[in-house]
């Protein structure tokens, strides 16, 4: 019976791929539909599979956590954990084992030849039994490599890449001693983690200038927790379920713990605690921008698979006389119905091959114009997995496409068709055809909806006006890696560059627009009362600038003045605030002449000096914040941009400060030298990225529904010559007959 069967299905197969020989037009156009769909639907999922659901290299990642404090309003709080909550949390908790502690941190390789910048984090000892890692070279670190975060570090692991990329793979490299920055000596090599390990979320440092939580991390320190000052902050703590705990379990849990421990410190009143799986942080951002585009696909695909589902059933009138031939010499309800299904899981099959070509094609491109939107995308890679999806779609394609055409042959009447009488298209199979049509249409229309909406947000942001400049200024990150002359190198560095020919304005700012560059600190206003609870206080981006910096952006100022060259760190120290600031905190009030401090001093104000209009420093898509500037030379950054005013195209300044500087100082770090209208195309990238593919998929969809209703529409006719004949026999006008034949369009 089995050989039957299998007989029967290789019979059907034959058939089906002659008639598709014979119909070469008709074969062409659905084998392409259903590659264009099956391609953009397996393209899609290798960019999830590759992001969302690689699994990162952690033992079982499905049970680690992050824990964070979190306000109970719900208001956001990126303070980090302090360490008195750590303690608790690791002395009281039963659900998790013993959490670990983490911040990121960067720093630079000093080279003879100019600095690289490496992204690292510093790191308790049990960070790495936690996440599960074992180094491919070397060991971790011993307990008496654990450095107080007040004291210099005593040893360093590297990350794979960089161990690959600087030191040539070199397994000698254990017991080698390399100089970084901000150490006061070398520090040996003592092991080499395995590849693809990179950061875990550090949402207190997310503004940092080299920040990114998606790249390998380069480096880690030891570090031990001063458990005598259990109100320092700023940390991370990863944690991993105990086995048989829950989520649930952890995060009722954990946060008892938290409100218990803050009844001990006035400070943290009114903070609780969240547990959130690891895996899910990690791709948030990547969820927003993939799962939306998968929904897009799938519309693309089912459009597809109706498109064919269109051409199954107009052809399937063609061969009414056919198929009621072979019921009459016996052929059952269920072989015609395996029939057509049969010819659907051809096309499908053939339309996998040409979608797996299209997936590859496709995969490449969008990893080279959207690698700055789609985090992580160098995971990305088109393997089996991807193909065996192709290969589900397929089949889906083939059921979706031929279940509905094959029904409606093995329920048509076989008296009918071979009388002849029936071959041309009845009522029943043109509302049939117009339905699926319809739903084509529909579905085109709601991407084209979707696309339409991005292009305007697009079209939007970039009419924005941001409140200061984009054209003709360059910026580029610049580091003084060396421990002594701070002031001097940046002094004698902002002189050589000012001078280069085409330059009209040069600054140097830490908290560069559109960079997400800034520190947030708790300030006070004199004269107002103060907040005592941690959680109250006035938190604002504070931003660092020389003098030229508003000119240099062309920001307005509105009253008061600009910072002086001799606002330095001898002199009263002073401030620059925005609009917002002033609008929220002095109401009407001239704030020009008021005082400010930083929460828990006392002892040293600072005065406001100016205001100047508000910037949408954060995103072109969000409004102005309150923001707050200060004298570089009265609040000193570590790493920062220079940015230069250009009388003409800022990008031949590039090569001639990079040589200006470096002959101030060898050793110091020259990266990211970018334009700021490249600096404000990155800040939408996401977003142009997304858009730009459903606009893609939406053109797709509506090319696909024009030849869907086309084929329709001709096989149809050729359907009704016999019926468009007596029409015509009987007195019908050529345009009557156009307009009956283009009525079924609409």
């Amino acid at each position: 019976m089995t050989d039957y069967v299998q007989a029967g299905m290789i019979d059907d197969l034959r058939y089906a791929l002659r008639q598709l020989r014979k119909n070469l037009g008709f074969a062409s156009v659905a084998v392409l539909t259903m590659g264009l769909g099956i391609g953009a639907a397996a393209a899609m999922f290798g960019l999830i599979q590759g992001v969302l659901l690689a699994p990162p290299p952690y033992a079982n990642p499905d049970r680690l956590v992050l824990v964070s404090p979190t306000r109970v309003d719900g208001e956001p709080y990126d303070e980090g954990s302090t360490i008195g909550q750590w303690m608790a949390w690791r002395d009281a908790s039963r659900t998790l084992d013993r959490p670990a502690l983490y911040r990121w941190t960067f720093n630079f390789l000093v080279l003879p030849d100019g600095s690289e910048s490496l992204g690292g984090m510093r790191v308790t000892r049990d960070y790495f039994r936690m996440l599960g890692l074992q180094p491919v070279l070397g060991r971790e670190f011993l307990e008496s490599e654990a450095a107080r975060t007040d004291s210099p570090s005593k040893a360093i692991i590297l990350g794979h890449e960089l161990w690959k990329r600087r030191f040539n793979a070199d397994p000698g490299i254990i017991g080698t001693a390399i100089r970084i920055s901000r150490q006061p000596a070398p520090l040996p090599v003592v092991g080499v983690m395995p590849p693809g390990v990179r950061f875990l979320p550090d949402p207190a440092n997310a503004s940092e200038p080299n920040y990114d939580v998606n790249a390998f991390v380069d480096f880690w320190l030891a570090n031990m927790p001063n458990e005598a000052q259990p109100e320092a902050g700023g940390w991370n703590a990863v944690g991993r379920l105990q086995e048989g705990a829950t989520l649930a379990q952890a995060q009722a849990e954990i946060a008892a713990i938290t409100v218990r421990h803050a009844r001990t410190n006035a400070d943290l009143d009114g903070l609780t605690a969240a547990v959130r799986p690891l895996q899910q942080e990690l791709n948030h951002e990547a969820r927003r921008l993939l799962v939306p585009l998968f929904g897009s696909v799938a519309l693309l695909f089912v459009i597809a698979c109706g498109n064919v589902a269109s051409l199954l059933l107009a052809r399937g009138l063609q061969r009414q006389q056919e198929y009621a031939t072979r019921s009459a010499l016996g052929a059952s309800r269920w072989r015609l119905f395996r029939q057509v299904l049969t010819e659907s899981a051809a096309l499908a099959l053939l339309g996998a091959v040409v979608g797996a070509g299209l997936a590859v094609g496709m995969i490449t491109l969008l990893k080279a114009t959207g690698g700055q939107a789609i985090p992580r995308s160098d995971t990305v890679t088109v393997g089996w997995s991807v193909l065996a999806f192709g290969l589900l779609a397929a089949l889906l394609a083939a059921a979706l496409a031929g279940v509905l055409p094959a029904v409606r042959v093995s329920r048509s009447d076989r008296l009918h068709g071979l009388e002849g009488a029936r071959s041309s298209a009845g009522r029943a199979e043109r509302r049939l055809l117009g339905a699926v049509t319809t739903l084509q249409i529909v579905l085109t229309v709601a991407l084209l909806t979707g696309a339409a909406l991005l292009v305007r947000t697009a079209h939007n942001l970039a009419s924005v006006r941001p409140g200061y400049d984009t054209e003709r200024i360059l910026a580029m990150t610049v580091t003084s890696v060396q421990p002594d002359g701070w002031k001097d190198f940046h002094t004698r560095a902002l002189e050589r560059v000012s001078a280069l020919p085409g330059v009209t304005h040069a600054a140097f700012v830490w908290g560069l627009p559109l960079t997400g560059n800034k520190w947030t600190g708790a300030m006070e206003i004199v004269g107002q009362v103060g907040a005592s609870k941690l959680r109250d206080r006035l938190q604002l981006p504070l931003r660092s600038v020389t003098s030229e910096y508003f000119d240099a952006m062309g920001i307005a100022l509105v009253d008061g003045r600009g910072f002086r060259r001799s606002d330095d760190g001898d002199a009263p120290r002073v401030a620059v605030i925005n609009e917002a600031l002033a609008r929220r905190y002095f109401a009407d009030a001239n704030p020009i002449g008021r005082q400010m401090r930083f929460a828990d001093t006392t002892d040293e104000t600072i005065e406001i000096v100016g205001l100047v209009t508000n910037t949408r420093t954060e995103a072109l898509s969000q409004q102005a914040e309150p923001e707050i500037y200060f004298p570089l030379w009265q609040m000193g950054a570590f790493s920062k941009h220079l940015i230069l005013r250009a009388r003409s195209d800022p990008h031949a300044l590039g090569p001639l400060a990079r040589r200006a500087l470096h002959s101030v100082e060898p050793t110091a770090s020259i990266e990211q030298i970018k334009t700021m209208a490249d600096i404000r195309r990155e800040s939408v990238a996401p977003r142009t990225f997304a858009m730009r593919l459903l606009a893609g998929f939406a053109l797709v969809a509506t090319a696909l529904a024009l030849v869907g209703i086309y084929g329709v529409l001709s096989l149809s006719v050729g359907a009704r010559t016999k019926e468009i004949a007596v029409r015509m026999a009987v007195g019908a006008q050529r345009q009557e007959i156009l307009r009956l034949i283009l009525g079924e369009g609409f």
